[in-house]
C-alpha cells in the first residue's frame, strides 16, 4: 500500500526498542538524538517515551515493567498484546553502536519528512514553512544528525517483502519448505515455480464458474532474482513432474508416428491402385471412383509432444498449440533473453503481448496469413507461465508503460525475494531427493496423465469448477476490498491495472490448489478460498512494492541524469526557465517531472532554494531558483 511519508522504517524502530530494552545502558548513547515523536508508530512513540521517563529517573526498564506503566494509555494499537510485542522486541541484540546508528537514522527520517511537508505546505502558500525551508531551518537540523555529512545517496534501500504466506499452500506447503531449505532458495521462488507447475497439471482439467463466466487456471509468474541464486535448482526440483510427463508423451509420439506414416502410406497405395485400374481401361463410373477414394480415410497425424515450450514468438506458439497439445508451459528460468528477442522488439512487441493476454484470458487465437496453409485458429489453449528475471531486466520491464497499461504485466503474479547468499552453507539433500522429490512428482504427475477433454472436433473442454456457497461469500469480500481502494485517492490507485486483475488471480489460485489436491473435486471449498485469498493479497502486496521500488529507481535515475547535467554545464545557479529551455531532454516539457526532481533534491541535500529576489546568472528572479550545493 502507499505509504504517506517517504521515510518510514518500522524494522529500524522495532531494533533501536529492542536494544534499549535488552541492555539499558545503550540509552546513554541516543537520549539527545531523538524524542518519542521521532518515531512514526505511535505504539513506538509511546514505548520510547515509557523507556525515557524511567531511564531518566534512573529507575530500569523491561518487558514487564513497561507493559504495566502503559497498561492505561492509549498506544494506538489495541489489538496488540503488549506484553507479548515488548517481550519480542527485548529478544534484538543491537549493539551499542547500532543503537547510535539506529537513532541517526531515525532522527534524519524524521526531519526529512518534516521537511517535504513543508515543502508541501509552502507550495500551498504557507508563508512560515517557505521561511524555514529558505533559512535552512531544516537542513541545519539534517547537518546536525550527520555532522556535515554528503547528501543522501540517490538510490534508497529497497524495502523487504512480506514474509511469504507458506502455510496457505495447502497440499503444496511442506514441498516448498523442504525444497527452499534444502536447495537454500528464497521460499517466494520455490513457490512460485511449484504454483506454475500445479498450474499446467491442472489448468486442462477445469475452469472456475463465476457467474457463468468461466475462469481458466492459467497462473503466470514473475520471479526475480540474481544470478546464483539457484534459479535452475529450483526449477529443476519444481518441474520434473512436467517433464517427465514431456519425456512420456515424446516416447508415444514416435510410436504414434510410426504408426500414422504406415497407414498413410498404405492409403496412398490403396488410393494409386484404384486410380491405375481406370487408366487399364477397365469401365469405370466417375461417381463410383470418386466414392472409393472418398471411403479411403486420411489418418490424422499425431499431435506433437511437447507439454513445455520455450518459444515466445506469436507465430511459435501459435503453431506450438495447433500441431501440438493443447495445454502447455512456458518455464524459463533465464528470461533475459526472451525479453530481448524478435517478439518483444519495438515493431512486435505490442501484437505479442495482446496475443500472449489473449491466451491468458482463455480465449482463441487468431493466425491470419496470405497462404490459407498458414492462417490458423487455435480454440480453447491454455498456458502456465514462469519466467524467472535478472533484476537489470526486470526493471527495463517493469518500467515500459506499454506492457504496464495494455494489461500484460498485470496478468502476471510477480515476486522479488531477498536473496540469501552467505547463509546457504552445506546440507545433505539425500531426504529430500529420496522421498520429498517422488512425493512431489507424483503429486503434480497425476493430474498430468488425465486425458485431455476434447470435445468431437478435437478442441479442449475443461469442466466447471463453482465455488461453494461459504467460498463464494470470501471471493466477494476480497474482491469488494480490492476494489474499494481503486478509486483516485484509493492505495491501490497506482497500481490499478495489476489490483484490478488479482480477484480472478484468486480464483485461478483457488481452482489449482483445490485440483493439485483432488483433482476429481466438485467446488472450490472455503478453506482452499482462504488460501487462495491470503496469497493473492501477499502477491498485491509485492506488487505495489516492486512498483514503489521501480518508480523511485526511475526518479533516482532522473535525478543522477539532472545532476550530471547540471555540473557539466556549470549552472551553479537557476531557475526553473534554465531546464526547460535547454535541459535534459525528457525535462524540458514536463513541468511536473521537473518540480518532483527538484524537490527530491532539495530534500536530499544536493540543491538548496533561493529565494524570490536573488540575482541568478545576472537577473533578479521572480520566482523561486535553486543553488547547487558543492559537495
Amino acid at each position: 500500500m502507499q505509504q504517506q511519508t517517504s521515510y518510514i522504517d518500522e524494522e529500524l524502530e522495532i531494533q533501536l526498542i529492542g536494544g534499549l530494552l535488552n541492555d539499558n545502558e545503550q540509552y546513554q548513547s541516543v537520549k539527545e538524538v531523538i524524542q518519542p515523536e521521532f518515531f512514526y508508530s505511535k505504539l513506538h512513540q509511546q514505548i520510547y517515551r515509557a523507556i525515557q521517563e524511567r531511564l531518566d529517573r534512573g529507575e530500569p526498564v523491561d518487558a514487564v515493567l513497561l507493559s504495566d506503566d502503559l497498561k492505561n494509555t492509549d498506544t494506538g494499537s489495541s489489538n496488540v498484546d503488549l506484553l507479548s510485542h515488548l517481550a519480542s522486541l527485548q529478544k534484538n541484540n543491537t549493539t551499542s553502536a547500532n543503537a547510535k546508528s539506529y537513532a541517526s537514522k531515525l532522527a534524519q527520517h524524521y526531519w526529512l519528512n518534516r521537511k517535504k511537508t513543508a515543502h508541501l505546505n509552502a507550495a500551498n502558500g504557507d508563508i512560515d514553512a517557505e521561511n524555514k525551508i529558505l533559512n535552512g531551518f531544516y537542513d541545519s537540523k539534517l547537518r546536525a544528525i550527520s555532522g556535515g555529512a554528503a547528501p543522501t545517496p540517490l538510490v534508497i534501500e529497497d524495502t523487504l517483502p512480506e514474509p511469504y504466506p507458506v502455510e496457505s499452500l495447502g497440499v503444496l506447503s511442506k514441498y516448498a519448505s523442504k525444497i527452499a531449505s534444502t536447495v537454500q532458495a528464497p521460499v517466494e521462488m520455490v513457490a512460485n515455480s511449484l504454483l506454475s507447475a500445479a498450474s499446467l497439471s491442472v489448468q486442462h482439467i477445469a475452469n472456475v464458474d463465476r457467474d457463468g463466466e468461466l475462469i481458466p487456471l492459467s497462473l503466470w509468474f514473475f520471479t526475480i532474482a540474481d544470478s546464483g541464486d539457484r534459479k535452475s535448482a529450483v526449477d529443476k526440483h519444481c518441474s520434473r513432474a512436467v517433464k517427465e510427463r514431456d519425456k512420456q508423451l515424446r516416447t508415444e509420439y514416435q510410436v504414434a508416428l510410426t504408426s500414422y506414416k504406415n497407414e498413410s502410406d498404405v492409403i496412398q497405395r490403396a488410393r494409386q491402385h484404384i486410380l491405375n485400374a481406370s487408366k487399364k481401361g477397365e469401365a469405370f463410373n466417375v461417381t463410383e471412383l470418386a466414392e472409393k477414394l472418398n471411403e479411403l480415410e486420411e489418418p490424422k497425424p499425431p499431435k506433437k509432444p511437447n507439454v513445455l515450450t520455450s518459444d515466445f514468438t506469436i507465430e511459435g506458439l501459435a503453431k506450438s498449440f495447433y500441431f501440438g497439445q493443447p495445454s502447455q508451459g512456458l518455464f524459463n528460468n533465464d528470461a533475459g533473453g526472451v525479453f530481448g528477442s524478435y517478439a518483444m522488439n519495438k515493431e512486435n512487441s505490442l501484437k505479442t503481448i495482446s496475443q500472449l493476454s489473449t491466451i491468458w484470458d482463455g480465449q482463441s487465437l487468431e493466425r491470419t496469413r496470405g497462404d490459407e496453409a498458414e492462417s490458423m485458429t487455435i480454440e480453447n489453449p491454455r498456458l502456465a507461465c514462469h519466467l524467472m528475471l535478472q533484476p537489470v531486466v526486470a526493471k527495463t520491464l517493469l518500467s515500459d508503460e506499454i506492457l504496464m497499461k495494455q494489461g500484460y504485466l498485470a496478468r502476471f503474479l510477480m515476486a522479488e525475494p531477498k536473496h540469501i547468499r552467505g547463509t546457504r552453507f552445506y546440507t545433505d539433500g539425500t531426504e529430500l531427493n529420496k522421498v520429498s522429490s517422488k512425493e512431489l512428482t507424483e503429486l503434480l504427475g497425476k493430474p498430468l496423465k488425465e486425458p485431455y477433454p476434447l470435445d468431437d472436433r478435437g478442441v479442449l473442454t475443461p469442466r466447471e469448477l463453482p465455488m461453494s456457497k461459504a467460498a463464494k461469500i470470501k471471493w466477494i469480500g476480497a474482491y469488494n476490498a480490492i476494489e474499494s481502494e481503486l478509486s483516485d485517492d484509493g492505495e491501490l490507485s497506482h497500481v490499478s491495472p495489476i489490483a484490478s486483475k488479482q480477484p480472478e488471480q484468486i480464483l485461478r489460485i483457488a481452482g489449482v490448489l483445490t485440483l493439485i489436491e483432488d483433482p476429481k473435486a466438485k467446488s472450490i471449498n472455503e478453506a482452499t478460498m482462504d488460501n487462495a485469498i491470503r496469497l493473492g493479497e501477499w502477491y498485491l502486496q509485492e506488487a505495489v512494492r516492486i512498483d514503489a521500488v521501480s518508480e523511485q529507481s526511475k526518479i533516482d535515475s532522473h535525478c543522477k541524469r539532472l545532476l550530471d547535467w547540471l555540473v557539466a554545464n556549470e549552472y551553479r545557479e537557476f531557475v526553473d526557465r534554465d531546464l526547460s529551455n535547454s535541459g535534459p531532454s525528457e525535462l524540458r516539457k514536463d513541468q511536473s517531472l521537473r518540480q518532483r526532481l527538484l524537490t527530491e533534491l532539495v530534500e536530499l541535500g544536493y540543491l538548496d532554494l533561493l529565494p524570490k529576489g536573488s540575482i541568478v546568472n545576472g537577473r533578479t528572479i521572480r520566482k523561486t531558483g535553486w543553488k547547487l550545493i558543492n559537495n
